[in-house]
C-alpha cells in the first residue's frame, strides 16, 4: 500500500530513534525529502539525517555543477550529515547493532529519488540481511515533474549480478525479465551479455515488464517506443508483455512470482530493472522472498560509463512512502 508523505510527520512524532538515508544527485527530486523534513524540524537528538555524497568521476561538468548547487540547498534545509557510498553500510551496521544491543526500535527511512539503482539495490539488500528482513523501514520517493529529452547516460559493457560474484554467466536456458526505460543502449547491453550467439542450443525467453506511473501513461508510451526495434527484430525470444503500475509493488511482486514458479531446474532467472528507480523496490523485495524459499533468481544491476546530461527537471506531488515491512510480507503471502 502506497501512503503520502503525511505518514513521515507521524514517523517524527514517533518517541524513537529514526535514521534518514537519502543521496543529493543532479536531478531536483532529490531534495524533496529534505525540504519536507526542513519543515517538520527533525533536529532532534533521536533522528539522523545522512545524505550520500555520489562520485563525481564520469559526469559531465553541467551535471555536476547541477549536483553542487543541489548539495548546497539540502545544506540550507537541514544540515545533514555526509556520507560516501563505501561507508553507508558501515553506518547502517552500527546503528542495526547498537537498536539490538539496547533493545530499543529504530525505524529506517530511505529516501530513492536521488539514489541510483545499483545503490537502492545495494543498501535494500544489506538491509534486509542484517535486520530480520525489513522490519520498520520505509520507502519514500518524488517523481519528477517532467522527462528532459537529450542524451541518455552511456552504459558500460560490464553488467554486474546482486547474488553471482563472478558476475553474469551465460547459460543454456535463461529467463529473462526486463523492465525498460528509455535508454535502448542500456537494453542491449542487457541482452548481449546474456544470449550467446556462439551458443547452438541456448533458449531464450524474454519477459518485457512495461510500466506507468499511475498518474498518466507517458513514460510506458516513450519506453514502448524506443524499443519497437527490439519487439520487432527479438520477436524468436519474445514471450510476454506485462503493464504494470511503477507504484503498485504488489503488482509486480506477484507477477514476478507467476514467472519464478515456471522457471525450469536448469533455467537461469534474471531480472533487470532499466526503468524507473523506484521499481528496483519490489525486484529486491520479490528476490529476498523467493531466495527465502529456496527458489533461484539474480538480479542485474546495470553500470552506467559516463553520465552526460540531467535526465528530469522539478518534482510533482507529495512524496510517495511506502511500509516495506507490508510490502514484503504481501509478496511473501503470494508464494
Amino acid at each position: 500500500m502506497r501512503y503520502s508523505e503525511d505518514i513521515i510527520d507521524q514517523i517524527l512524532k514517533k518517541e524513537v530513534r529514526k535514521i534518514f538515508v537519502f543521496a543529493v544527485s543532479y536531478e531536483d527530486r532529490c531534495i524533496r525529502l529534505p525540504e519536507l523534513l526542513s519543515k517538520l524540524n527533525p533536529k532532534r537528538t533521536k533522528n539522523r539525517l545522512i545524505c550520500i555524497e555520489l562520485p563525481d568521476r564520469n559526469v559531465h561538468p553541467l551535471v555536476s555543477v547541477k549536483r553542487k548547487e543541489l548539495k548546497a540547498k539540502i545544506q540550507d534545509l537541514i544540515e545533514p550529515e555526509f556520507s560516501t557510498i563505501d561507508r553507508i553500510k558501515t553506518i547502517l551496521d552500527t546503528e542495526i547493532c547498537e537498536s539490538v544491543t539496547k533493545n530499543q526500535e529504530t525505524n529506517i527511512i530511505i529516501d530513492a529519488s536521488g539514489m541510483p539503482r545499483g545503490l537502492i539495490l545495494n543498501i535494500l539488500d544489506h538491509i534486509g540481511k542484517s535486520r530480520n528482513q525489513f522490519n520498520r523501514v520505509f520507502l519514500t520517493y518524488s517523481h519528477p515533474k517532467e522527462y528532459l529529452p537529450g542524451n541518455l547516460e552511456i552504459p558500460s559493457p560490464i553488467i554486474k549480478s546482486l547474488y553471482s560474484f563472478s558476475g553474469v554467466q551465460r547459460s543454456s536456458k535463461v529467463a529473462l525479465a526486463i523492465f525498460p526505460g528509455f535508454n535502448i543502449s542500456e537494453t542491449a547491453v542487457v541482452i548481449s551479455r546474456v544470449v550467446d550467439p556462439d551458443m547452438e542450443e541456448q533458449h531464450v525467453r524474454l519477459f518485457w515488464f512495461l510500466t506507468h506511473p499511475g498518474r498518466h501513461y507517458a513514460f510506458y508510451e516513450r519506453s514502448l517506443s524506443e524499443h519497437m526495434v527490439f519487439f520487432k527484430f527479438l520477436e524468436g525470444f519474445r514471450s510476454l508483455e506485462i503493464l504494470c503500475r511503477m507504484d503498485d509493488f504488489n503488482q509486480i511482486g506477484v507477477e514476478l512470482i507467476k514467472l519464478a514458479k515456471g522457471i525450469d531446474d536448469d533455467e537461469a532467472f534474471l531480472v533487470a530493472n532499466l526503468g524507473p528507480r523506484i521499481i528496483t523496490v519490489p525486484i529486491l523485495l520479490t528476490a529476498h522472498a523467493l531466495h527465502a524459499k529456496g527458489r533461484k533468481v539474480d538480479v542485474l544491476i546495470p553500470q552506467p560509463l559516463f553520465y552526460n546530461s540531467i535526465r528530469s527537471r522539478g518534482f510533482v506531488g507529495k512524496l510517495d512512502v511506502w511500509n516495506l515491512e507490508e510490502e514484503f510480507s504481501s509478496i511473501v503471502n503470494a508464494l
